[in-house]
């Protein structure tokens, strides 16, 4: 068989470790999005969320430089720098260095950077975690924003304690604001935050927005010019990466810390993050005492921090060579989808967004959640039915696993499909269907108008939710 040769022993490896386990393999070796990273083919993915699988272009690429000897520090730094270049490359204005990049595995350990950022700027002062969109994130974020360990093993397969103080000295209060209310509408919250920045005076704050939730939803980030203090870190969760460069400079210049991964929009397998900071405030980092950092040594490398103070944070240099192929990954498919003309790149989202809207309009078991002009076009979410009642999330969850596991075996076609997990809200949920960059450029090449495949993915979620019935 081919998944038993060396080769692709070796890709499994990769791809199913440097982060936790939330992409170990089960015994029927898919993770718990219930897909086998390998099996790319007759895949068709149309999920918000990070379930990406290889294909024949990252495979290539994947399986090349796993002959690159990267366990060789020499090597393995190369590649590190070289990322870095790449990736700063990418959203630089030309000859322009105007932000350095911090690496985790997924956006819930990248949550963990602010909280050491405030200890180091203001290491006399409590702290305060303002959290935008709790549901819409990963489960582990909730944890992570506590300072607290968000998974059961690190990104080196070391076991730690989900729900325990990564540090004692992280205590953190949290204060969570919910994306939807009870109707699924989008509050605004920025009276609250403001509310609680002004009671709370003495405290080293962290802001954390949402900018392209799971459901798509984008905080209004206005509010970070009508906040007159210096000192907040305004942590912008961008991880699903759907925004121009011009949009990631405006918020770094505006002293945010911009989260961003790899494996959503652009479709790189799980898990890669990087976080992003400009220059001033890497200088006033610098100024502190970068030992702050060392609570963090338990799931964090010293090569996860900027090539500038990894040897000042006092955290052991281990490498995770799972993490730097999922990067390049990520990397090479930026690239190409930067060479697509924006307009083309417009087009194409607004035609599929306008075909799933009217489609699922006109069924009697879909119903669009509200305020879909309020999130992003390329992700849809909506609630589904069944004899009149809209499905709880238990099933909703057991529908997401017939519909991913089973596809279309009975005669739509040979094909599997990914979407969007379930998000609750309140005692509600929702699924969701989501185009990422390899989606668009391939619309593009082939000047796609029909949309058959999502037309098939509808039509397979309603002869699984006829199975759900007859159970």
């Amino acid at each position: 068989m081919e998944l038993l040769t060396d080769q692709k022993i070796q890709l499994e490896q990769y791809l199913t470790s440097g982060c936790d386990e939330r992409i170990y393999l089960n015994k029927d070796g898919l993770t718990k999005y219930w897909i086998d990273p390998l099996d790319y083919r007759n895949m068709v993915h149309r999920g918000s969320c990070t379930c990406g699988t290889l294909n024949p272009e990252t495979e290539a690429l994947m399986e090349h430089l796993i002959h690159q000897d990267l366990d060789k520090t020499e090597k393995y730094e190369a590649l590190l720098d070289e990322q870095t270049d790449t990736l700063k490359s990418l959203i630089n204005y030309e000859g322009l260095d105007e932000f350095e990049v911090f690496y985790a595995p997924s956006g819930s350990d990248l949550v963990y950077f602010p909280i050491s950022f405030c200890q180091i700027l203001h290491p006399e002062r409590p702290m305060l975690n303002i959290l935008s969109c709790p549901e819409e994130l990963g489960s582990g974020t909730l944890h992570a924003v506590k300072g607290e360990y968000h998974a059961n093993f690190n990104q080196f397969e070391e076991p730690i304690k989900k729900g325990a103080k990564v540090h004692p000295d992280f205590n953190i209060k949290v204060v969570s604001l919910t994306a939807r209310s009870d109707n699924g509408k989008i509050i605004n919250h920025e009276a609250y935050i403001k509310e609680q920045i002004n009671q709370h005076p003495d405290h080293s704050i962290i802001v954390s927005l949402v900018y392209g939730s799971k459901s798509g939803i984008e905080d209004n980030l206005d509010i970070i010019n009508k906040i007159d203090r210096e000192d907040i870190i305004w942590t912008i969760d961008m991880c699903q990466f759907r925004h121009s460069r011009e949009f990631i400079h405006n918020l770094l210049s505006k002293n945010g810390c911009v989260m961003i991964t790899g494996s959503k929009f652009y479709q790189a397998p799980p898990f890669c993050g990087s976080l992003l900071i400009n220059q001033k405030l890497m200088d006033k980092l610098k100024a502190g005492d970068l030992t702050q950092f060392s609570k963090l040594k338990t799931v964090l490398s010293a090569y996860d921090f900027p090539k500038s103070i990894r040897h000042q944070v006092n955290i052991p240099f281990k490498k995770n060579i799972g993490l730097r192929l999922r990067w390049a990954c990520s990397l090479d498919e930026i690239k190409k989808f930067k060479q697509i003309p924006k307009e083309q790149v417009r087009a194409k989202i607004k035609a599929w967004n306008t075909f799933i809207n009217k489609k699922m309009n006109a069924s009697d078991i879909f119903e669009l959640m509200p305020d879909q002009s309020m999130t992003n076009n390329t992700i849809i979410s909506f609630r589904v039915k069944k004899n009149g009642q809209f499905l709880d999330h238990e099933t909703l969850k057991e529908l997401h696993r017939l519909v991913v596991c089973e596809g279309d075996k009975e005669g739509l076609g040979n094909q599997k499909v990914f979407i969007g997990q379930p998000v609750a809200y309140g005692e509600k949920s929702f699924l969701r269907v989501a185009i990422g960059s390899m989606n668009i450029r391939a619309f593009v090449e082939h000047d796609e108008t029909e949309f058959e495949e999502d037309n098939r993915i509808l039509s397979i979620i309603k002869l699984k939710l006829n199975s759900i019935e007859e159970n």
